[in-house]
């Protein structure tokens, strides 16, 4: 038993910090899914305002691209005169990662005006790497669809993530110096 509260007491800040990350995480994640789940077989308005989004920036490049709602999945198709070429679905509306941002933010603790400063940025830059992200999707469907798979699942989620990952170093390092937190034990 003396172990243990040894133990707690040790890795106090690292457990904390693990506890807060994984509660704030599965709340937030579970409101999304209820958020999703409200819509039945329709695509939910955040998923519909991503496609729309990138509709409106495809077009000021390019032919003219719409997004239209699809009635066989609960997701959006861009699409052209020619006909649909890339689908978006709730998984691709960036909601996922921004939670993931907000939970590690939540744990590691910080000022609060600081917190709603560097939160609200970088959801604006998660939200527009989201955009470029599907973007350049609709480019490879269009012109490299045999690369599709690999851009899809590799290449454009690494380059989200290493995003993220620079947003959380910038946190932890910049805008929120706290360096207890991740002290294991004494001296270190």
């Amino acid at each position: 038993m003396k172990e243990i509260r040894r133990f707690i007491v040790e890795f106090k800040p690292a457990l904390q910090f693990l506890g807060v990350f994984v509660i704030s995480y599965a709340v937030l994640s579970l409101a999304y899914g209820f958020y999703i789940e409200s819509f039945g077989d329709k695509v939910d308005p955040w998923t519909r305002s991503v496609s729309k989004q990138t509709a409106y920036f495809l077009s000021k490049s390019r032919e003219q691209v719409i997004s239209i709602d699809s009635y066989r999945t609960r997701s959006c198709a861009l699409a052209t005169a020619k006909g649909e070429i890339l689908s978006v679905y709730e998984g691709c509306n960036g909601l996922n990662v921004v939670i993931l941002f907000i939970s590690f933010l939540l744990a590691y603790k910080g000022p609060v005006k600081k917190f709603l400063v560097f939160s609200s940025i970088g959801i604006i830059l998660i939200h527009a790497v989201n955009l470029a992200r599907i973007g350049l999707l609709y480019f490879v469907a269009q012109h490299y669809p045999n690369y599709m798979y690999f851009t899809h699942k590799y290449l454009f989620t690494t380059v989200i993530y290493a995003v993220v990952f620079g947003l959380w170093y910038l946190w932890v390092s910049k805008y929120n110096a706290n360096p207890k937190i991740f002290k294991i034990a004494p001296g270190t």
